[in-house]
């Protein structure tokens, strides 16, 4: 897989978390997502995945037995609870208090929340030691951190910042 890590700064941690989430699911799976996006508030991580299906779930789908599919994913996503909080407190910094999973067929779709805990203090989150970029995630006055990972079905993408310098990068959208 062709990575290419934004420079530093607020788009770095989503992206590292939209990374991290792909490869769990794909090394679990098989397949990850094709579209990844993660979303940063204060105490809460949020990554939306598009076109995660793969070919036999989707046969699955389209006869009639969406509830297997649907079942089997959240059978899946609790083993890999661990592997996927791992990757948010890395790549944050805090510790997760609750991880919650959803996936839906039409659309082609899931959702990884990660509810992170408070900061008792008041002061700005930023990492703890060991934490995957050094940058704080900018998220103390309530701006939200976003970043998206656009991949083939095989892997292949590539993860960027925007033309524009923004934290919102794509490749192929």
């Amino acid at each position: 897989m062709s990575t290419e890590t934004p420079a530093k700064g607020s788009g770095s941690i989503a992206a590292t978390i939209s990374n991290g989430v792909v490869h769990a699911l794909a090394d679990t799976i098989g397949r990850g997502p094709t579209k990844a996006r993660a979303h940063i508030s204060q105490d809460m991580v949020a990554v939306v995945l598009r076109d995660y299906m793969t070919k036999s779930e989707k046969t699955l789908v389209a006869d009639g037995s969406a509830d297997i599919v649907l079942a089997g994913r959240r059978a899946i996503q609790e083993g890999m609870k661990q592997k996927l909080v791992k990757v948010v407190e890395d790549a944050t910094g805090r510790e997760v208090e609750a991880f919650f999973s959803d996936n839906r067929t039409n659309p082609d779709m899931a959702v990884e929340v990660f509810v992170l805990v408070p900061v008792s203090d008041g002061s700005s989150p930023g990492p703890r030691a060991g934490a995957s970029d050094g940058a704080s995630d900018g998220t103390s006055d309530g701006k939200v951190d976003q970043a998206r990972v656009d991949a083939s079905p095989e892997l292949d993408g590539v993860t960027s910042p925007a033309p524009d310098g923004s934290a919102d990068g794509a490749s192929g959208s």
